[in-house]
Protein backbone atom coordinates (compact mmCIF):
# COMPACT_ATOMS: atom_id res chain seq x y z
CA UNK A 1 0.00 0.00 0.00
CA UNK A 2 2.53 2.10 0.03
CA UNK A 3 2.12 3.19 -3.43
CA UNK A 4 -1.53 4.74 -2.81
CA UNK A 5 0.01 6.58 0.70
CA UNK A 6 1.89 10.05 0.36
CA UNK A 7 5.19 9.61 1.45
CA UNK A 8 8.53 7.40 0.95
CA UNK A 9 7.80 3.84 -1.19
CA UNK A 10 9.34 1.02 -0.24
CA UNK A 11 12.84 0.71 -2.96
CA UNK A 12 13.16 -2.44 -4.65
CA UNK A 13 16.39 -4.16 -4.74
CA UNK A 14 17.72 -7.45 -5.48
CA UNK A 15 16.30 -9.51 -2.36
CA UNK A 16 12.89 -8.69 -3.16
CA UNK A 17 13.70 -9.92 -6.95
CA UNK A 18 15.27 -12.99 -5.58
CA UNK A 19 11.94 -13.24 -2.67
CA UNK A 20 9.77 -13.36 -6.23
CA UNK A 21 11.26 -15.69 -7.65
CA UNK A 22 11.51 -18.54 -4.86
CA UNK A 23 7.75 -17.69 -3.82
CA UNK A 24 6.59 -18.39 -7.43
CA UNK A 25 9.30 -21.59 -7.93
CA UNK A 26 7.83 -23.40 -5.08
CA UNK A 27 3.99 -22.16 -4.98
CA UNK A 28 3.88 -23.59 -1.54
CA UNK A 29 0.55 -22.02 -0.88
CA UNK A 30 -2.35 -21.71 -3.99
CA UNK A 31 -1.98 -17.67 -3.72
CA UNK A 32 1.70 -17.74 -3.99
CA UNK A 33 2.11 -17.08 -7.58
CA UNK A 34 -0.53 -14.57 -7.72
CA UNK A 35 1.41 -13.12 -4.77
CA UNK A 36 4.86 -13.02 -6.77
CA UNK A 37 2.83 -11.35 -9.87
CA UNK A 38 1.14 -8.60 -8.27
CA UNK A 39 4.56 -7.22 -6.50
CA UNK A 40 6.11 -7.45 -10.02
CA UNK A 41 3.14 -5.45 -11.36
CA UNK A 42 4.39 -2.91 -8.65
CA UNK A 43 7.53 -2.86 -9.25
CA UNK A 44 6.62 -2.21 -13.39
CA UNK A 45 4.60 0.34 -11.82
CA UNK A 46 6.36 1.43 -10.07
CA UNK A 47 9.65 2.34 -12.35
CA UNK A 48 7.49 4.28 -14.36
CA UNK A 49 6.53 6.61 -12.04
CA UNK A 50 9.62 7.40 -10.40
CA UNK A 51 10.51 7.95 -14.17
CA UNK A 52 8.46 11.26 -13.86
CA UNK A 53 10.38 13.72 -12.05
CA UNK A 54 8.73 16.25 -9.64
CA UNK A 55 5.30 14.29 -9.61
CA UNK A 56 5.09 13.52 -6.10
CA UNK A 57 1.70 15.08 -5.25
CA UNK A 58 1.90 17.18 -2.51
CA UNK A 59 -1.99 19.22 -2.13
CA UNK A 60 -0.68 21.60 -5.02
CA UNK A 61 0.37 21.70 -8.24
CA UNK A 62 3.83 20.31 -9.34
CA UNK A 63 6.04 22.21 -11.13
CA UNK A 64 6.67 19.92 -13.89
CA UNK A 65 5.22 20.77 -17.26
CA UNK A 66 3.39 18.27 -18.67
CA UNK A 67 4.77 17.21 -22.48
CA UNK A 68 6.25 14.74 -25.21
CA UNK A 69 8.40 13.02 -22.24
CA UNK A 70 5.90 12.72 -19.66
CA UNK A 71 3.29 11.12 -22.51
CA UNK A 72 5.97 8.64 -24.04
CA UNK A 73 6.90 7.27 -20.33
CA UNK A 74 3.11 7.04 -19.04
CA UNK A 75 2.22 4.80 -22.06
CA UNK A 76 5.24 2.47 -22.09
CA UNK A 77 4.77 2.08 -18.19
CA UNK A 78 0.87 1.39 -19.34
CA UNK A 79 2.24 -0.98 -22.22
CA UNK A 80 4.71 -2.84 -20.14
CA UNK A 81 2.16 -3.20 -17.73
CA UNK A 82 -0.30 -4.91 -20.18
CA UNK A 83 1.85 -7.44 -21.33
CA UNK A 84 3.02 -8.60 -17.83
CA UNK A 85 -0.77 -8.93 -17.13
CA UNK A 86 -1.25 -10.61 -20.44
CA UNK A 87 1.70 -13.09 -19.56
CA UNK A 88 0.02 -14.80 -16.68
CA UNK A 89 -2.16 -17.64 -16.34
CA UNK A 90 -5.68 -17.34 -16.61
CA UNK A 91 -5.81 -18.20 -13.21
CA UNK A 92 -3.78 -15.39 -11.71
CA UNK A 93 -5.57 -12.60 -14.19
CA UNK A 94 -8.87 -13.79 -12.97
CA UNK A 95 -7.77 -13.26 -9.65
CA UNK A 96 -9.84 -10.81 -7.50
CA UNK A 97 -6.86 -9.29 -5.72
CA UNK A 98 -4.76 -9.05 -8.86
CA UNK A 99 -7.44 -7.59 -10.81
CA UNK A 100 -8.43 -4.99 -8.60
CA UNK A 101 -4.33 -4.36 -7.81
CA UNK A 102 -4.17 -3.78 -11.78
CA UNK A 103 -6.67 -1.45 -11.84
CA UNK A 104 -6.00 0.58 -9.06
CA UNK A 105 -2.14 0.95 -10.08
CA UNK A 106 -3.27 2.30 -13.23
CA UNK A 107 -5.62 4.95 -11.29
CA UNK A 108 -1.83 5.27 -9.73
CA UNK A 109 -0.08 5.68 -12.76
CA UNK A 110 -2.24 8.47 -14.30
CA UNK A 111 -2.99 10.49 -11.07
CA UNK A 112 0.50 12.49 -11.14
CA UNK A 113 -1.19 14.09 -14.36
CA UNK A 114 -3.33 16.08 -12.58
CA UNK A 115 -0.78 17.82 -10.94
CA UNK A 116 1.54 18.82 -13.77
CA UNK A 117 1.26 22.25 -15.55
CA UNK A 118 -0.50 22.11 -18.82
CA UNK A 119 1.74 23.52 -21.32
CA UNK A 120 0.88 26.97 -22.49
CA UNK A 121 1.77 28.58 -25.92
CA UNK A 122 4.02 30.84 -27.28
CA UNK A 123 2.40 33.22 -29.19
CA UNK A 124 5.49 35.85 -28.72
CA UNK A 125 8.34 32.96 -30.43
CA UNK A 126 8.29 34.09 -34.33
CA UNK A 127 11.17 32.51 -35.13
CA UNK A 128 11.64 30.49 -38.16
CA UNK A 129 11.58 27.15 -35.94
CA UNK A 130 8.64 27.52 -34.46
CA UNK A 131 5.26 26.14 -35.29
CA UNK A 132 1.50 26.28 -35.73
CA UNK A 133 0.49 23.13 -33.76
CA UNK A 134 -1.60 24.12 -30.61
CA UNK A 135 0.15 23.24 -26.51
CA UNK A 136 0.33 19.78 -25.50
CA UNK A 137 -2.69 18.92 -23.74
CA UNK A 138 -2.84 16.64 -21.28
CA UNK A 139 -6.34 15.68 -22.16
CA UNK A 140 -5.89 11.78 -23.45
CA UNK A 141 -3.97 10.78 -20.32
CA UNK A 142 -6.58 12.40 -17.97
CA UNK A 143 -9.61 10.39 -19.83
CA UNK A 144 -7.64 7.13 -19.27
CA UNK A 145 -7.18 8.30 -15.62
CA UNK A 146 -10.80 8.90 -15.72
CA UNK A 147 -11.44 5.46 -17.30
CA UNK A 148 -9.41 4.01 -15.01
CA UNK A 149 -11.58 4.74 -11.84
CA UNK A 150 -14.76 3.79 -13.67
CA UNK A 151 -12.91 0.67 -14.07
CA UNK A 152 -12.03 0.04 -10.56
CA UNK A 153 -15.62 0.92 -9.24
CA UNK A 154 -17.22 -1.29 -12.06
CA UNK A 155 -14.87 -4.39 -11.05
CA UNK A 156 -15.40 -3.46 -7.11
CA UNK A 157 -19.33 -3.56 -7.80
CA UNK A 158 -18.55 -7.03 -9.59
CA UNK A 159 -17.58 -8.13 -5.92
CA UNK A 160 -20.39 -10.39 -3.69
CA UNK A 161 -21.53 -9.76 -0.57
CA UNK A 162 -19.28 -12.75 0.99
CA UNK A 163 -15.76 -11.23 -1.14
CA UNK A 164 -16.59 -7.47 -0.08
CA UNK A 165 -17.02 -8.70 3.65
CA UNK A 166 -13.85 -11.11 3.53
CA UNK A 167 -11.36 -9.18 1.47
CA UNK A 168 -8.41 -7.70 3.57
CA UNK A 169 -7.80 -4.55 4.07
CA UNK A 170 -5.62 -3.66 1.08
CA UNK A 171 -8.81 -3.45 -0.84
CA UNK A 172 -10.61 -0.72 1.05
CA UNK A 173 -7.28 1.31 0.45
CA UNK A 174 -7.97 0.35 -3.81
CA UNK A 175 -11.13 1.84 -3.32
CA UNK A 176 -10.35 4.97 -1.01
CA UNK A 177 -7.57 5.87 -3.55
CA UNK A 178 -9.88 5.65 -5.96
CA UNK A 179 -12.75 7.54 -4.29
CA UNK A 180 -10.09 10.43 -3.67
CA UNK A 181 -8.82 10.75 -6.88
CA UNK A 182 -12.01 10.19 -8.96
CA UNK A 183 -13.33 13.32 -7.17
CA UNK A 184 -10.11 14.93 -7.91
CA UNK A 185 -10.14 14.57 -11.49
CA UNK A 186 -13.93 14.96 -11.89
CA UNK A 187 -14.05 18.85 -10.32
CA UNK A 188 -10.20 19.41 -12.29
CA UNK A 189 -10.46 22.87 -13.89
CA UNK A 190 -7.72 23.83 -16.27
CA UNK A 191 -7.62 24.74 -20.15
CA UNK A 192 -6.93 21.21 -21.58
CA UNK A 193 -9.74 20.19 -19.32
CA UNK A 194 -13.52 19.82 -19.07
CA UNK A 195 -14.95 18.41 -15.71
CA UNK A 196 -18.31 18.60 -16.57
CA UNK A 197 -18.02 16.73 -19.23
CA UNK A 198 -15.96 13.82 -17.51
CA UNK A 199 -18.65 13.91 -14.98
CA UNK A 200 -21.35 12.93 -17.94
CA UNK A 201 -19.08 10.15 -18.63
CA UNK A 202 -18.33 8.83 -15.04
CA UNK A 203 -21.27 9.24 -12.60
CA UNK A 204 -19.43 9.05 -9.82
CA UNK A 205 -22.50 9.59 -6.99
CA UNK A 206 -23.97 6.49 -8.06
CA UNK A 207 -21.03 4.67 -8.00
CA UNK A 208 -20.59 5.74 -4.52
CA UNK A 209 -24.05 5.11 -3.53
CA UNK A 210 -23.37 1.25 -5.10
CA UNK A 211 -20.44 1.00 -2.91
CA UNK A 212 -22.01 1.62 -0.25
CA UNK A 213 -24.81 -0.65 -0.78
CA UNK A 214 -22.65 -2.93 -1.28
CA UNK A 215 -20.69 -2.58 2.42
CA UNK A 216 -24.40 -2.91 3.95
CA UNK A 217 -25.34 -5.73 2.19
CA UNK A 218 -21.43 -7.26 3.00
CA UNK A 219 -22.19 -6.34 6.67
CA UNK A 220 -25.36 -7.99 7.03
CA UNK A 221 -24.14 -11.39 4.76
CA UNK A 222 -21.52 -11.49 7.91
CA UNK A 223 -23.97 -11.02 10.67
CA UNK A 224 -26.27 -14.04 9.09
CA UNK A 225 -23.65 -15.93 8.58
CA UNK A 226 -22.11 -15.79 12.21
CA UNK A 227 -18.71 -14.11 10.94
CA UNK A 228 -17.05 -11.94 12.86
CA UNK A 229 -16.63 -8.41 11.69
CA UNK A 230 -14.32 -5.16 12.06
CA UNK A 231 -15.52 -2.60 14.40
CA UNK A 232 -14.83 0.70 15.37
CA UNK A 233 -16.20 2.97 17.86
CA UNK A 234 -18.56 -0.12 18.96
CA UNK A 235 -20.19 -0.27 15.87
CA UNK A 236 -19.53 -2.26 12.40
CA UNK A 237 -16.55 -0.92 10.24
CA UNK A 238 -18.17 -2.17 7.21
CA UNK A 239 -21.15 0.14 7.77
CA UNK A 240 -19.08 3.44 8.96
CA UNK A 241 -17.92 3.01 5.50
CA UNK A 242 -21.38 2.62 4.07
CA UNK A 243 -22.21 6.23 5.56
CA UNK A 244 -18.83 7.68 4.70
CA UNK A 245 -19.69 6.98 0.88
CA UNK A 246 -23.25 8.26 0.89
CA UNK A 247 -22.16 11.16 2.44
CA UNK A 248 -19.43 11.45 -0.44
CA UNK A 249 -22.11 11.21 -2.75
CA UNK A 250 -24.53 13.83 -1.18
CA UNK A 251 -21.63 16.21 -1.37
CA UNK A 252 -20.38 15.25 -5.18
CA UNK A 253 -24.32 15.70 -6.20
CA UNK A 254 -24.91 19.42 -4.55
CA UNK A 255 -21.43 20.38 -5.67
CA UNK A 256 -21.91 19.11 -8.87
CA UNK A 257 -25.39 21.03 -9.21
CA UNK A 258 -23.85 24.04 -7.91
CA UNK A 259 -20.68 24.08 -10.22
CA UNK A 260 -23.66 23.68 -13.50
CA UNK A 261 -25.40 26.75 -11.96
CA UNK A 262 -22.41 28.97 -12.09
CA UNK A 263 -21.22 27.71 -15.61
CA UNK A 264 -25.00 28.48 -16.62
CA UNK A 265 -24.94 32.03 -15.15
CA UNK A 266 -21.63 32.58 -16.98
CA UNK A 267 -23.20 32.55 -20.17
CA UNK A 268 -22.56 31.28 -23.60
CA UNK A 269 -18.54 31.71 -23.62
CA UNK A 270 -16.44 33.73 -26.62
CA UNK A 271 -16.55 31.64 -29.90
CA UNK A 272 -13.39 29.34 -29.43
CA UNK A 273 -15.27 27.74 -26.38
CA UNK A 274 -16.66 25.34 -29.21
CA UNK A 275 -13.15 24.15 -30.05
CA UNK A 276 -12.35 23.22 -26.82
CA UNK A 277 -15.13 21.24 -26.17
CA UNK A 278 -14.35 19.31 -29.25
CA UNK A 279 -10.95 18.73 -27.94
CA UNK A 280 -11.91 17.53 -24.88
CA UNK A 281 -15.18 15.54 -26.03
CA UNK A 282 -14.00 11.83 -24.32
CA UNK A 283 -13.30 9.58 -26.11
CA UNK A 284 -15.24 6.04 -27.77
CA UNK A 285 -14.75 3.08 -25.68
CA UNK A 286 -13.80 0.60 -28.22
CA UNK A 287 -13.20 -3.57 -27.45
CA UNK A 288 -10.30 -4.45 -25.68
CA UNK A 289 -10.00 -0.63 -23.82
CA UNK A 290 -9.25 -2.33 -20.66
CA UNK A 291 -7.31 -5.17 -21.40
CA UNK A 292 -6.91 -6.70 -18.44
CA UNK A 293 -10.77 -6.22 -17.46
CA UNK A 294 -13.07 -8.98 -18.32
CA UNK A 295 -16.56 -8.25 -19.38
CA UNK A 296 -17.98 -9.45 -16.02
CA UNK A 297 -15.62 -6.60 -14.25
CA UNK A 298 -17.05 -3.81 -16.53
CA UNK A 299 -20.85 -5.15 -16.47
CA UNK A 300 -21.61 -2.89 -13.25
CA UNK A 301 -21.01 0.55 -15.33
CA UNK A 302 -24.26 0.62 -17.04
CA UNK A 303 -25.62 -0.34 -14.05
CA UNK A 304 -24.73 3.13 -11.95
CA UNK A 305 -27.67 4.97 -13.30
CA UNK A 306 -29.77 6.34 -10.57
CA UNK A 307 -32.96 7.91 -10.15
CA UNK A 308 -32.59 9.65 -6.72
CA UNK A 309 -32.44 13.70 -7.34
CA UNK A 310 -29.05 15.64 -6.29
CA UNK A 311 -29.46 17.96 -3.25
CA UNK A 312 -28.88 21.66 -4.33
CA UNK A 313 -28.78 22.81 -1.00
CA UNK A 314 -26.59 20.39 1.05
CA UNK A 315 -22.81 21.34 1.21
CA UNK A 316 -22.32 23.15 -1.91
CA UNK A 317 -19.86 25.35 -1.42
CA UNK A 318 -16.64 24.06 -0.12
CA UNK A 319 -13.49 21.93 -0.68
CA UNK A 320 -12.24 19.10 1.40
CA UNK A 321 -8.95 19.76 2.33
CA UNK A 322 -5.89 17.43 3.22
CA UNK A 323 -7.20 15.96 6.27
CA UNK A 324 -10.33 14.41 5.07
CA UNK A 325 -8.69 12.84 1.88
CA UNK A 326 -5.62 11.43 4.35
CA UNK A 327 -8.62 10.27 6.64
CA UNK A 328 -10.10 8.94 3.70
CA UNK A 329 -6.71 6.81 2.46
CA UNK A 330 -6.66 5.66 6.25
CA UNK A 331 -9.77 4.19 6.00
CA UNK A 332 -11.23 5.13 9.54
CA UNK A 333 -11.35 8.51 11.54
CA UNK A 334 -8.23 9.66 12.93
CA UNK A 335 -8.99 12.21 15.54
CA UNK A 336 -5.49 13.51 15.40
CA UNK A 337 -5.88 15.33 12.37
CA UNK A 338 -8.80 17.24 14.02
CA UNK A 339 -11.70 19.23 12.44
CA UNK A 340 -12.11 19.01 8.13
CA UNK A 341 -11.02 22.49 7.15
CA UNK A 342 -13.71 23.85 4.39
CA UNK A 343 -12.78 26.99 3.71
CA UNK A 344 -15.49 29.40 5.02
CA UNK A 345 -16.07 26.79 8.28
CA UNK A 346 -15.40 23.55 9.94
CA UNK A 347 -17.06 19.85 9.69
Amino acid sequence: MSMFRRGPGVTWNSYLTKSCESIAALCQHPLDEALAASVRLQRIAQRGLSALPGTEYVWGPSATVYSHAQEMTLSLTRDNMDKFVHSQTPVIQNDVMFRHLYLALLVRLYEPVLGMQPAVSSPSDNSTNSTARAPFHRTDMLWKLVDACRALFAARAALTDAQTALRPSTMTGFLAFGVVTASRVLFHEAEDWQPSVARRRFDYGAAMRDAAAQYEAAEAWARSAGRRCPMHDKGPLLLLYANKLRWISQWYEARTVADDLVAAAGGGGDGGAAAEAAMITPPEDTPGQEAAVDSASLAGIDMMATDQQPMPGFLPDFQFDEAFWQDMLLGTPQPAFGQYNMGNGTL
